[in-house]
């Protein structure tokens, strides 16, 4: 897109401290993971700005954030820090760690692309040798530049230099339509209320600030204070980070779904360890969905929306009378109903002629039971729930980075037309698949 001057830049006037503070505090569970530490420094006025493209400013940030992580020593650091240059003209950003460093010969061709230097035989530090090319050229592309220092065996240390903005007030985001219509959140009677636990107070503000007045947001720092939230109001979803103090994501999740009151609300997980082994440890805690830190607002919202809108559904359906001789399963068995589901619909994931029949012959019901149970369990109808699980798988193979091709993964979850796929996955996530693979 780059060679072809086909990338687009979408600016905002954005307040430089809180928007870093956000996107760098995204990163804290690799860094516990890896046992490394974060020093965070911010030396700016709190009213400084940049005019700036905030995902293409993001995917610099995280590369570099990323390559500190990978490339660090056991035990290491990872110091982020961010100031004025002495003119004050600019912002300045560096991304610095302790680890293997670059030797002097790699050094001038980093910022090539596909380049991949010898200097470590770490396996968890290979790559494609297309980050850092890119971090350069968005770099340039948004008016500014960066910079490398290193030493081999002595970490490196990257330095982004961004103009200041000249425009006092920060704005929102350009970015891309809203795709959850403000008209449609008026099909809730009552405004929702969604229990956001993150440890992180940025992470708590960038929150309230992506919802606005669509939903009510009740905060928590942690799973012990989220508990105790649950007994003081009516929570219709919960949000929390995976890892937390004192009470974390998995602990939390577990004693929710212990709790006959609270099992069914629906949970969506943040979380920046992004392999399938952990994905997988958390859809068998019972969460309903999961997030990738870091995220853009739209993929978040939708992600609210489908869920809270499939609890009304849910609720709608299953106040209709029952039809003679109809007994819906009791709701402890939802899951085990939707893993029923998804395992039929997994074993037969490339097959775009899947229908309804086939799923319901499988599972051993009428394409009727199946329906009011689908209905009553999930607020999907089977439709519904089969293109849930063929995009769930859709999202797993892109995060995972198991894919390279849009046709292929189309074609890979049961998808014959990848505009029709690519909408679809729009719909479900708030993201385009081709952004994932950039």
């Amino acid at each position: 897109k780059l060679e072809n001057k086909d990338a687009e830049v979408k600016y905002s006037v954005r307040a430089v401290s809180p928007l870093l503070k956000r996107m760098v505090y995204s990163f804290e569970s690799l860094f516990l993971k890896d046992n490394l530490t974060l020093v965070y420094e911010d030396n700016l006025p709190q009213d400084v700005c940049i005019n700036t493209d905030e995902d293409k400013l993001g995917k610099i940030i995280n590369n570099l954030i990323y390559n500190a992580i990978k490339f660090n020593k056991e035990n290491g650091q990872v110091k982020f820090t961010v100031g004025l240059s002495a003119n004050k003209q600019n912002v300045v950003i560096q991304v610095s760690d302790t680890g293997l460093g670059i030797s002097g010969d790699d050094l001038p061709h980093i910022f090539e692309r596909f380049y991949q230097g010898a200097t470590t035989d770490n396996a968890k530090a290979k790559g494609a040798g297309i980050g850092l090319a890119l971090a350069r050229e968005f770099a340039v592309l948004l008016g500014g530049d960066i910079a490398v220092a290193s030493k081999q065996g002595e970490g490196a240390a990257f330095t982004l230099h961004f103009p200041v903005s000249e425009a006092a007030v920060a704005s929102q985001p350009e970015g891309e339509e809203a795709v959850v219509p403000a008209h449609d959140w008026a099909a809730f009677q009552l405004q929702q209320n969604v229990l956001v636990i993150e440890d992180n107070a940025e992470m708590r503000y960038y929150l309230r600030e992506v919802f606005g007045s669509f939903v009510n947001i009740i905060e928590a720092g942690n799973g012990k204070e989220a508990l105790d939230c649950l007994n003081d109001n009516r929570i219709d979803l919960i949000i929390t980070d995976l890892m937390m103090p004192v009470m974390d994501g998995r602990e939390f999740v577990t004693q929710l779904k212990a709790i006959d009151a609270y099992k069914n609300i629906p949970v969506i997980m943040l979380t920046a360890l992004a392999d399938t082994e952990n994905q997988f440890s958390m859809l068998r805690l019972g969460i309903d969905d999961y997030v990738v830190k870091p995220f853009i607002a739209n993929e978040l919202v939708v992600r609210v929306y489908n869920l809270l809108f499939n609890n009304l559904q849910r609720a709608a359906y299953n106040a209709l009378p029952p039809e003679q001789g109809e007994v819906p399963l009791p709701s402890k068995d939802a899951d085990e109903f939707r893993e029923k589901v998804a395992q039929i619909v997994l074993s037969k994931i490339n097959s775009i002629d899947l229908s309804v029949a086939d799923v319901a012959k499988e599972a051993g019901y009428s394409e009727k039971r199946l329906y009011t149970l689908s209905k009553s369990l999930t607020g999907c109808t089977p439709a519904q729930l089969i293109k849930e699980v063929r995009l769930m798988k859709a999202y797993e193979l892109l995060v995972t980075g198991q894919v390279y091709k849009l046709d292929d993964l189309a074609k890979r979850v049961g998808y014959e037309h990848l505009s029709y796929f690519s909408k679809q996955f729009f719909e479900r996530f708030g993201k385009r698949p081709s952004e994932y693979m950039k």
